[in-house]
C-alpha cells in the first residue's frame, strides 16, 4: 500500500504533506460534496447559529484499524469554525493540549494532556469554534 488515506480538496487550498490539487467548491461540483456541504452547514448551525458558509470540504477515506494523527486544523485561509463528520464504523476522535500550553491546565496528565475524548458513529459531526482552539490543541 502506498498511502495511508484517500483524500480530495475542495475549496480554500490546504497545504498538506503530500502535493495535491484543489477542486473549486461551488455548483460545478460534483452531488456528493454539494449534499456533504448541505449537511454540514445545517448541523454546524443547529449549534453556532451564525455560522458563516465553509470554504473548504477536506474528505479523508481511512482503510479499516488505520488513525489520523494529532494535528491541528489551524491552516491560513480557514475560518473559526470547523466542522467534521464521521462516516462508517464507530471511532474516538481525541482532543490533547499542545505541550506549550500543558502549564495553564491543572489536572490534566503531563504523560497524555487528553482532555476530550470522544465515541463517534457513523453520521457524527464535531463542531470547534474559534482560532484559539487550534492554537491550543491537537485533535
Amino acid at each position: 500500500m502506498l498511502t495511508q488515506q484517500f483524500t480530495c480538496n475542495y475549496g480554500v487550498a490546504y497545504k498538506h504533506v503530500v502535493a495535491m490539487g484543489t477542486e473549486p467548491l461551488d455548483a460545478t461540483s460534483p452531488p456528493v460534496i454539494l449534499s456533504t456541504l448541505d449537511l454540514l452547514h445545517a448541523r454546524t448551525r443547529s449549534a453556532i447559529p451564525l455560522s458563516q458558509e465553509f470554504n473548504e470540504l477536506y474528505p479523508v477515506l481511512y482503510l479499516e484499524h488505520q488513525a489520523m494523527n494529532f494535528h491541528d486544523d489551524g491552516e491560513p485561509g480557514l475560518g473559526p469554525v470547523v466542522s467534521s463528520l464521521s462516516l462508517g464504523s464507530t471511532c474516538r476522535m481525541k482532543f490533547r493540549l499542545k505541550a506549550k500550553h500543558q502549564a495553564q491546565f491543572e489536572g490534566v496528565r503531563p504523560r497524555d494532556r487528553t482532555v476530550l475524548d470522544l465515541p463517534l458513529r457513523h453520521g457524527s459531526v464535531v463542531v470547534q469554534e474559534g482560532h484559539d482552539l487550534q492554537k491550543r490543541r491537537y485533535r
